[in-house]
């Protein structure tokens, strides 16, 4: 997860191309598992001007832009990496799906958990659950 983050962070900064981008294939991947989820990727072909080259690239979106887009789409990409393309128009909303609740929950549920052994191990040691207050005899 931390190199998904610190990939989406050099995307999204420094200089930015824009161009359009030609979909040549689109695929839907459905999981009807337990927990059905559904992945949608598009195939994308553009030409990266400052690399002077033409770039391949797969893409997964959320099913929002999924049916939109018929066979140009905008995207941007740093300077120097196409590969690191994005597609031009994604919300924030788009980020959030299934599996980022479910990491959000495991670790909130894990710092709860550590909270509370660290109570219930002063409450062991001191028959308090609260920090003991040094008393100050000082008149001041």
């Amino acid at each position: 997860m931390g190199k998904a983050v610190i990939s989406v962070v050099q995307s999204y900064s420094g200089n930015k191309i824009e161009t359009e981008a030609f979909i040549f294939n689109k695929e839907r991947d459905y999981n009807a598992g337990l927990h059905s989820t559904n992945s949608y990727y598009l195939h994308l072909s553009f030409y990266a001007e400052d690399i002077e080259e033409e770039t391949f690239i797969s893409k997964q979106v959320s099913s929002r832009i999924f049916p939109q887009n018929h066979d140009l789409i905008n995207i941007r990409y740093p300077e120097g990496q196409p590969y690191k393309a994005y597609i031009s128009g994604t919300k924030f909303s788009d980020f959030i799906g299934s599996s980022f609740i479910i990491y959000s929950c495991v670790i909130i549920v894990t710092a709860l958990l550590i909270y509370a052994a660290i109570l219930m191990r002063r409450k062991k040691k001191t028959g308090s659950y609260y920090k003991k207050q040094k008393k100050d005899f000082s008149n001041k």
